[in-house]
């Protein structure tokens, strides 16, 4: 249309433009009124085939795609969620049913005239609606909506540098910062190298390759070629009931037999090692204590009367190694070691000789936290116990941080939860933000070296195609700069360099402006330079790895650390004090020292998860970092129980099911459950005021369970949700 006519003032009492209306804009509207209404029919006609093109979806999906962990043969259409975008923490959902399927957008109806409603009609009778991605898409988000242009922006700027390169003995800028920041956040004191892969089971296969390398030659057994009467010990593992590992063969054989690696999924699954059944800790009706039932070698402790006490009145207080001289871990150490040695025994009968027909090499297992297994927290002491029987015996340790590691539990690890170093350690999901799959490997000096040698059969020979790709590195490092930033994450709390400082309240904007910034990935750590506080410092002659310059002001470019942090170690949230472990290192001489880690602070209100732990529906709850896990009474169970069974995947129990359809439909709040647990996991970087308005979902979809009412989709009576 022609621009509008400069205004004028010539509107007199017989005008059309009546009191106050300029004629000539008046005038300019009625000409142009065509060329809006054509614009705004086109703009009804785009919409209407894009809400074609998604309510087409289901159909032409279900005819193409295979979903994992999805039984297509119950599946109905309405139970497929369209997903048009994701902004932060929230999708854009198609709701609602087509009933035009678009098809009346032509060039005759792109002409006419908003103002007789045409255009109207061509919108199908649904809307896209916001639901919360409440189980951070399968536990890989870090980012909410302030960051998401900010990891995208990093990923774009490494593909379009980059594209792809090849990493054997080549190093480009995002692989190195991708590893040193590895290093500083999850790798503590205790990691020296970084092995990049492509996902979770991957990085556990390498780390089983490092392991039993490590461990044979650190026994001196056999490297070479496995021929036939070659005399070669199997190499086996130490891992825990209800672990999942990953999909691949290897991964699978960690575990013991589970609906994951059953004969149905893995005919070739053959358990490799001894699997103990540990005891699980869990909030019930306001307090932390062991899981009812107990595994079946507990009521030899009861009889002993050393299963008591089993009751604790805080998560720090479960987590304490101070717990280290009680009857219970006492227990614990000699039914270990027990079980160990009984190991051995049927390992050397079985053989026919006084050799042993396989040998425990390595210990397996996530730290602290089982998720696929139904976000199961392991007694601490247990596991702490375990590491040092199976340390001692000369095994390597392996900790699989997939899940947990990136601030997930509330600390950059599982392990420093536990006051616990290992050999070897596994991460992916969070370390990306969730922007893409990437995992990696990481291990102390000594497993390394155990790959050096004259040839190249004796390197670790092992690695992928995309191994290292700059934009998984790129997304590494944005994430972690972001989730370590106290200015860019408002629940990261820095360990304070005056350890008695005073508890402060976390950042605010306004101390962001101001300057006060602490980022403890600053290029330099040492006690010198830590106590230069130029606030706001940037080298203007760096580029960073997310392409912006170091001078400028990216939101997630490093920042040199002022002196008075600000904000305050919470120890009471998520971290013990600093303890003394006998669990050593393999790479240290003296004992493992706990001291304090940065952590997140409390991200749910712990009045309202007590309350959640009354809760009729509820059989037991754990609360911890950004994870809230909920067993859920079936329907025709709602009394309350103590000894209702530990969740399994199989379950058939469809109480948490019909929570999480109604979270889904009527409070926007996307769950799946696994077996008869509600999950809540949202990122590190979620408000708190975020954390609030989903624990007020979660109890209006309990109460509402109360009432027996079943969702009215068929297939999810009896269904499965994973």
């Amino acid at each position: 249309p022609p621009p509008p006519p400069a205004v004028t003032h010539e509107a007199g009492e017989g005008s059309k433009a009546g009191p106050g209306l300029d004629a000539s804009l008046v005038s300019w509207l009625q000409d142009t009124a065509p060329h809006f209404d054509a614009l705004m029919s086109h703009l009804s006609c785009s919409h209407a085939a894009r809400l074609a093109y998604l309510h087409s979806m289901r159909a032409r999906a279900t005819s193409a795609i295979w979903w994992p962990f999805t039984q297509h043969s119950t599946l109905q259409a309405d139970g497929i969620q369209v997903i048009d975008s994701r902004w932060g923490d929230s999708w854009q959902t198609l709701a609602g049913s087509s009933s035009q399927g678009g098809d009346k957008c032509t060039s005759n109806t792109a002409t006419t005239s908003t103002s007789s409603g045409a255009g109207s009609d061509l919108v199908p009778s649904s809307s896209m609606v916001p639901l919360h991605d409440a189980c951070s898409s399968w536990w890989t988000q870090a980012a909410t909506s302030d960051h998401h242009a900010e990891l995208s922006r990093a990923v774009a700027y490494a593909t379009g540098r980059y594209l792809h390169v090849m990493f054997p003995e080549n190093v480009h800028q995002a692989a190195l910062e991708a590893a040193e920041h590895l290093l500083r956040v999850v790798g503590g004191s205790w990691a020296k190298r970084v092995f990049f892969s492509d996902d979770g089971s991957t990085a556990v296969e390498v780390a089983l390759k490092m392991a039993f390398r490590a461990f044979m030659q650190q026994h001196q057994l056999d490297l070479g070629s496995p021929q036939e009467g070659s005399g070669l010990v199997e190499l086996q593992v130490v891992g825990l009931a209800n672990a999942y590992h990953g999909d691949t063969l290897g991964a699978m054989d960690c575990v013991p037999p589970s609906p994951f690696n059953g004969p149905a999924q893995a005919p070739w699954y053959r358990g490799r090692g001894l699997f103990f059944e540990p005891p699980y800790v869990a909030m019930e009706k306001g307090s932390w204590q062991v899981v009812q039932p107990t595994p079946p070698w507990w009521s030899g402790l009861d009889a002993q009367g050393l299963g008591a006490p089993s009751k604790w009145s805080s998560l720090q207080d479960v987590l304490s190694p101070a717990r280290d001289g009680s009857d219970l871990t006492r227990a614990y150490r000699c039914y270990i070691e027990q079980q160990l040695d009984e190991h051995v025994r049927k390992q050397t009968s079985s053989s026919g000789s006084q050799r042993p027909k396989g040998q425990l090499a390595a210990l397996v297992v996530e730290p602290l936290l089982q998720g696929a297994g139904g976000m199961l927290m392991v007694d601490p002491q247990f596991q702490r116990e375990l590491v040092a029987a199976c340390r001692a015996r000369g095994m390597m340790v392996i900790f699989d941080e997939v899940m947990t590691g990136g601030f997930r539990l509330g600390a950059p690890t599982a392990a420093s939860l536990l006051c616990l170093q290992p050999d070897i350690a596994c991460f992916a999901k969070l370390v990306t933000g969730g922007a893409l799959p990437m995992a990696a490997t990481l291990t102390t000096e000594r497993v390394f070296k155990a790959f050096e040698g004259d040839s190249k059969m004796q390197a670790l020979l092992h690695g992928h195609s995309y191994t290292a790709y700059p934009a998984g590195c790129a997304a590494i490092v944005a994430a972690l700069r972001m989730l370590t930033s106290p200015i860019h994450n408002p629940n990261f709390a820095p360990v304070p360099r005056n350890a008695s400082a005073p508890i402060q309240a976390p950042i605010t904007p306004n101390q962001a402006q101001a300057g006060c910034h602490q980022d403890p990935l600053a290029a330099s750590t040492s006690e010198s330079q830590a106590n230069n506080c130029s606030v706001g410092h940037t080298n203007p002659g760096r580029t960073n790895a997310d392409g912006s310059s170091a001078g400028s002001t990216s939101l997630l470019q490093t920042e040199q650390p002022c002196c008075h942090p600000c904000l305050p170690y919470q120890a009471a949230a998520t971290q013990p004090s600093a303890y003394c472990r006998r669990a050593m290192s393999s790479d240290q001489q003296g004992p493992v020292v706990c001291g304090a880690a940065p952590s997140l602070v409390p991200l749910w209100h712990e009045e309202e998860v007590v309350a959640l732990s009354h809760h009729p529906a509820v059989v037991r709850l754990v609360a911890i970092g950004t994870l809230l896990a909920l067993q859920v009474r079936a329907p025709q169970r709602v009394l309350p129980s103590s000894s209702a069974p530990i969740n399994s995947y199989a379950s058939s129990a469809g109480g948490a099911l019909h929570v999480a359809m109604h979270m889904r439909e009527m409070h926007g709040i996307f769950a799946r459950p696994l077996g008869d647990v509600v999950y809540i996991m949202v990122p590190p970087t979620t408000p708190r005021a975020t954390c609030d308005r989903l624990l007020t979902g979660v109890r209006a979809s309990l109460d509402h369970h109360l009432t027996g009412a079943l969702p009215d989709r068929a297939d999810l009576r009896d269904g499965y949700i994973v």
